[in-house]
């Protein structure tokens, strides 16, 4: 029976208490594992081996819990929202996994208790995809459904993230918004949109495209091509203003941390050839280089007059 339960939880699932009285357990066996701690109650009714919980993270977590409650759900539904984006596997940043999003198609109000959220919505079968056998709202009508639960910077990571990967594409975006357009918050979904940039690579480069949008900076080219003069490429910068002679680089939480690279680099390898790189862009563009770092992404008004002053030096040239 052990090895049945443990199984469940290799695969991300977790075990209801029907399904281990079921095997024969009952609720004093049930209570004895959890006072000794060999299990752990992750949600009322569910439960899960604690040493495999402890090697999961927020996200996983949050999956965990999202496919109990999928089970345990008595009305036709489908994983929404914040949900359905994380069991898409785009990349997230600062959302709020205290609540399972699921939408109701049986036309009943949904309604928010025990961790879990209920929206009520038109589930057409091309907004339905199945995820490891639950049922979840599309990659882009899931990415929509964000806007209308966080804020702009945050619904834009997972929607460029998906963009990049060619999860679908702007036009695929546009489209359902505009079959969207009746919804609360349609507003911030459209800025959204407007917002996307499929170029973004990066967490970090998706909320640099924010601040600037929010400091009131021109929009910047994404991931620009550098050219000597006999048309070889040189190399490639995150964001770009040709107009004012100025790149900018972003370094994200992990590029100079830690291990190796994915190309067996060490770190301070890394630091050598990024900055030989960024000199030799230089001397071909006479542009300025700013490069900013994560921590930057929290301090707008001063990363955003860094910019502000690289475009006045470029005027004074």
């Amino acid at each position: 029976m052990e090895d049945v339960l443990w199984e469940c939880c290799l695969r991300g699932d977790g075990f209801l208490r029907r399904e281990i009285l079921g095997l024969g357990y009952d609720d004093n066996a049930i209570a004895a594992r959890l006072r000794s701690k060999h299990w752990v109650r992750v949600r009322q009714g569910g439960y899960f081996y604690t040493d495999l919980w402890r090697q999961l993270d927020e996200v996983g977590h949050h999956l965990v819990r999202s496919r109990m409650v999928s089970r345990t759900c008595r009305v036709s539904h489908a994983l929404s929202h914040t949900t359905a984006v994380l069991h898409h596997g785009a990349a997230t940043w600062g959302l709020d996994l205290s609540e399972v999003h699921l939408t109701r198609d049986d036309g009943r109000s949904g309604r928010s208790a025990a961790g879990v959220r209920q929206h009520r919505g038109l589930l057409a079968d091309a907004d339905i995809a199945d995820v490891g056998g639950l049922r979840v709202t599309s990659p882009v009508r899931a990415a929509l459904e964000l806007t209308t639960v966080t804020d702009t910077e945050r619904a834009l990571i997972p929607m460029d993230d998906m963009l990049h990967r060619l999860v679908f594409s702007q036009s695929d975006l546009a489209e359902m918004a505009r079959r969207m357009n009746f919804w609360p918050n349609s507003l911030a979904m459209d800025l959204a949109v407007r917002l996307s940039d499929p170029k973004c690579e990066s967490p970090a480069e998706t909320r640099f495209r924010y601040l600037c949008w929010c400091m009131g900076l021109p929009a910047p080219q994404s991931q620009v091509e550098i050219r000597d003069a006999s048309g070889r490429l040189i190399g490639r910068v995150d964001f770009a203003w040709p107009q004012f002679d100025t790149f900018v680089e972003i370094d994200g939480l992990t590029k100079y941390s830690g291990g190796p690279n994915q190309l067996g680099e060490a770190p301070s390898a890394v630091v050598v050839r990024e900055k030989r790189r960024e000199d030799l862009i230089r001397q071909v563009t006479n542009w300025r280089c700013l490069r900013f770092v994560w921590a930057d992404l929290d301090r707008r008004e001063r990363t955003a007059e860094a910019v502000r002053a690289a475009f006045r030096a470029s005027q004074r040239r």
